[in-house]
């Protein structure tokens, strides 16, 4: 497929985008992704906002230029007036991209037709009659389905509808996940997401952990799940929303942010050890305790705490310098976890 794009760019350039829309797609759809991960590869490779309407699903989603979920139109037939394609299924769903009509794409007819095909085709994979694995029960009660999709998939997975459950992610490389799980598409990547009940237990792996809901509700914890994997590191592997509380939100929102403290965290970087002795140091109340974390002498931790501090400007001792440490690295861990996915190719016009 290369070879033949590199060909094509040689003869049409316009031919050379649509193979490359075409692959794209083509490599989401193997990869197993949802259809949030559909609309935000049409996103990505349009340069506009997209987004996608199910009505007899009830899905609705909507992402950014950069691939980000904002909210979806006030006005449903506002999406009329851009660029969009009805599911041929006879559903009513319906794509669309939003860009101005004083500015039109010679790629956009290709995008929304690949774009409506595969949501199509995963329809088919997820809706309620295809439920015949668990892997796809666990992706209808963790993406945004229809209420009578979730039931099924929560019987499917002989869960009663009353159950309490977590929404655990984990890496998509990891090879500890629990069986009963899917793969998707996330804000850092590839992911395998599970369902445990309260009290399960699951492999000690890197995994972040969200709420305790509704089993029917486990989709709506999805995003702290994946804040929570974010977070996590060699020390702490297994990171709770819970145990963040308010700390958690400030993190998240603080990645999205320029800040003097993210910055001189990001200048740590190079040194994955000086990451970890500054989140021990945060987490422990004193250098003797934060050494027994590492496994180091209190001595080698000290004389890092001095390079640390010299780097990010402040004192970590006080309590409030921990938290202050503490909030920092956790935005730069869940900024640098989003900025390991940005796409390398340039925008399609």
């Amino acid at each position: 497929m290369r070879e033949l794009i590199q060909r094509l760019s040689a003869l049409d350039d316009d031919a050379a985008s649509a193979m490359k829309i075409v692959a794209h797609f083509d490599a989401l759809l193997a990869q197993g992704a949802g259809m949030t991960a559909l609309v935000r590869g049409a996103a990505v490779l349009s340069g506009w906002p997209c987004g996608l309407h199910l009505p007899q699903h009830s899905i609705y989603a909507r992402v950014d230029a950069q691939g980000k979920s904002i909210k979806v139109p006030e006005d449903p037939s506002a999406v009329l007036d851009w660029p969009h394609q009805f599911l041929e299924d006879g559903s009513d769903g319906v794509v669309w991209l939003e860009r101005p009509a004083d500015l039109p794409g010679a790629s956009d007819a290709v995008i929304l037709e690949r774009l409506a095909a595969g949501v199509h085709l995963t329809i088919e994979r997820v809706s309620p009659p295809a439920i015949t694995d668990d892997a796809a029960a666990v992706e209808i009660l963790t993406s945004a389905s229809s209420p009578t999709a979730r039931r099924k998939a929560a019987k499917r997975l002989r869960l009663s509808e009353t159950a309490m459950v977590r929404l655990v992610a984990f890496r998509a490389a990891d090879d500890s996940v629990p069986e009963q799980s899917a793969s998707l598409d996330s804000e850092i990547g590839p992911i395998r997401v599970a369902l445990v009940e309260d009290g399960q237990s699951f492999a000690l792996s890197p995994a972040g952990v969200g709420p305790l809901v509704g089993v029917l509700e486990a989709f709506r914890t999805r995003s702290q799940a994946v804040a929570a994997l974010a977070l996590s590191s060699r020390i702490n592997p297994v990171v709770s929303w819970d145990q963040w509380g308010a700390l958690a939100e400030l993190a998240v929102a603080g990645a999205r942010l320029t800040h003097p403290d993210v910055e001189r965290v990001a200048g740590l970087a190079s040194d994955p050890q000086l990451l970890d002795t500054l989140e021990a140091l945060a987490v422990s109340d004193t250098i003797r305790g934060a050494a027994a974390l590492l496994g180091l002498h209190h001595s080698t931790v000290q004389q890092r705490q001095t390079r640390i501090e010299a780097v990010i400007g402040f004192r970590i001792a006080s309590p409030a310098g921990r938290t202050r440490a503490l909030v920092a690295l956790a935005a730069y861990r869940v900024r640098d976890s989003t900025a390991r996915t940005e796409p390398a190719d340039p925008k399609l016009s």
